[in-house]
């Protein structure tokens, strides 16, 4: 691997830590050491990386801030190229171009203070710009493919930038095409709101207010684990179950919101897989609904 190490060191912008522990770069803190972790401080930066990646056959994932992610115990064998570094955004009158890094908390701070809205409701999700386009991630009647105009990517196989437009993207409930094409999110055009900063501010303490009561903010998780079954609400089903706290090893079903698992301490990814499928087999047997799970795992 020395050829591999001598061309990331060649890539200006590009900080490198080896045999790194998952369960540090993850909101659920858990996991095994990563062989490379990456940290391109610019997009150009992000794309060479890739590039050489990609010539020399080492398995890579792109990582925003690892807030919707189950690493495995075991760790990983390849890149995990984070990128917290690509976090620019220029605003245009109601637009805004932001790079794929720029954590959604950021990017609303950013916002409120130009007196622009739209993202309010996302307030508080602990994730990135480019993986909420990913996920089309939402929060209290907003998604992020209500403010998305286009989205540039980058393909690492055929070496090759393009926009894709907002009908491109396929967006829906907790899906884009970005989970099914080899496609890098590198920046996205949102179109915004016109407002005022206290306006956008005050909406943004109602929503922390709202998590604060109703999420288990206080231990480490990955959010809400299921996906949303039609006609129904997977943590009132979870709850209905009667498994509100149950515990497998370090991970549990939490008290304040069901569809949260959390990691209770030392809790290990077998645990939360091992809890999934409990919560999955006893809501079935009493509902005839199987959850679907929105986390995503590595």
């Amino acid at each position: 691997m020395d050829e591999f190490l001598t061309a990331l060191g060649a890539i200006r912008g590009l900080y490198l830590l080896e045999e790194y522990p998952a369960s540090k770069l993850t909101t659920f803190e858990i996991g095994g050491p990563i062989a490379y972790v990456l940290y391109p401080q610019s997009i150009p930066a992000l794309v060479k990386t890739l590039r050489v990646c990609h010539l020399f056959g080492i398995p890579w994932r792109v990582i925003g801030r690892g807030s919707n992610l189950l690493a495995r115990d075991e760790g990983y064998a390849g890149a995990w190229i984070m990128t917290e570094g690509c976090n620019r955004v220029r605003f245009c009158g109601c637009h805004a171009e932001a790079e794929c890094g720029i954590s959604l908390a950021a990017l609303t701070e950013e916002c409120a203070a130009r007196g622009l809205g739209g993202l309010e409701n996302l307030w508080g999700i602990p994730g990135t710009l480019g993986g909420a386009c990913v996920m089309n991630a939402g929060a209290f009647g907003t998604r992020i493919c209500d403010l998305v105009q286009a989205v540039n990517v980058y393909d690492p196989v055929l070496d090759r930038h393009s926009v894709l437009g907002f009908d491109a993207c396929l967006f829906g409930y907790r899906e884009s095409v970005f989970q099914h094409d080899p496609l890098v999110v590198t920046g996205v055009s949102l179109r915004l709101a016109n407002s005022r900063t206290d306006l956008v501010r005050s909406h943004m303490d109602r929503v922390g207010r709202k998590r604060e009561a109703s999420q288990p903010l206080e231990y480490p998780s990955a959010g809400s684990v299921f996906r949303r079954p039609a006609g129904a609400y997977a943590g009132r089903l979870i709850q209905e179950a009667g498994l509100s706290g149950y515990r497998i090893g370090g991970a549990a079903v939490s008290e304040k919101h069901a569809g949260f698992i959390v990691n209770l301490g030392g809790a290990s990814a077998k645990n939360v897989r091992d809890l999934i499928g409990h919560i999955q087999k006893a809501v079935y047997q009493r509902s005839g609904i199987l959850l679907k799970t929105e986390l995503i795992e590595e």
